[in-house]
């Protein structure tokens, strides 16, 4: 039976500062609260965990994953020294909520469009020989359920890479979509266009770039332009290719001219994914020549945007 959480306290609990807390990944099924507080109780001597909460999905599935709430931040300092539980053979791993250090970025992928009812596993099973050593899926502020959408990290960048190029996994009948996660600015243009500015438009129009050239095209809707406009960010595989992109600039699709943009520094993956967005983003208009039968480009700084999913 999928672990329970027991606190009456637990939504003040879990209202607490991040620093107060700490995530527990790879976790089986049979885990129980019971197991994690007998854990850090024989461990450190006292007991120091005041709050266990499991996480489940939007079809109320258990996830495999949970967060702990201690009593101070000495003792989370000192809890995440030491080796999470061992249950059924399986290592608990244990992970700060502001994720690992930014070395760690080229070993990651971030996955998004999953279904409402997947769970760690099934990710799992997919990337089972890729090398995949931990997943951590984005939660509801409250972590109440999944927002669909998961970093996964591997053993090595070059895993990372291996596993990228194995295409997205297919859950449920539900195709999902995967690129690298952090900052891909270097590597990344912003092309602003019509509603006939496609995928299939994209790939052709960065053909010469080859069939893996493109590693991934996140699409993202403008709001309050009545020109129903939108944006897709893409990312190449080098900075060199992204480079090129921006040196071609602009290009006609039909009568209608699509806009090239250099993304700003502020841009993060998490921007374009609606629940899971943190912040704002930048994208810079890089000038280029239009033919004169064109329709001329927009101007001016790009409305804010209210993000739509992939």
């Amino acid at each position: 039976m999928p672990p329970q959480s027991q606190f009456p306290s637990e939504a003040h609990l879990l209202h607490r500062r991040r620093t107060l807390k700490l995530l527990l990944l790879n976790c089986p099924t049979c885990i129980s609260t019971e197991d994690v507080m007998t854990h850090y109780r024989g461990l450190m001597g006292r007991n120091t965990v005041e709050c266990v909460k499991w996480f489940h999905n939007g079809s109320g599935m258990f996830i495999g994953s949970g967060i702990l709430v201690f009593d101070s931040e000495a003792s989370v300092e000192e809890a995440a020294l030491l080796p999470g539980p061992t249950i059924m053979g399986r290592q608990v791993e244990v992970e700060s909520p502001m994720g690992g250090s930014s070395s760690d970025k080229g070993s990651e992928l971030y996955l998004w469009g999953l279904p409402p009812s997947a769970v760690e596993e099934d990710v799992r099973m997919y990337y089972a020989n890729a090398g995949l050593m931990r997943l951590k899926f984005k939660m509801t502020p409250d972590y109440s359920s999944t927002v669909g959408a998961a970093f996964a990290n591997f053993e090595s960048p070059e895993a990372a890479m291996k596993a990228l190029e194995m295409g997205p996994p297919e859950i449920r009948g539900v195709k999902c979509c995967v690129k690298p996660s952090g900052y891909q600015g270097e590597k990344e243009v912003c092309i602003r266009g019509s509603e006939n500015l496609t995928d299939a438009v994209l790939r052709k129009q960065y053909a010469a770039f080859g069939a893996d050239g493109i590693l991934s095209i996140q699409w993202q809707r403008v709001a309050h332009d009545q020109s129903a406009s939108r944006r897709a960010f893409v990312c190449f595989k080098t900075a060199d290719m992204a480079s090129q992109a921006l040196t071609l600039g602009n290009f006609v699709l039909g009568d209608e001219v699509m806009e090239v943009f250099q993304t700003g520094k502020r841009f993060k993956v998490l921007d374009k994914e609606g629940p899971a967005s943190e912040s704002g983003t930048d994208a810079v208009p890089v000038p280029t020549a239009v033919p004169d039968t064109a329709v001329p480009p927009l101007s001016g700084t790009p409305p804010t945007p209210s993000w739509s999913g992939a």
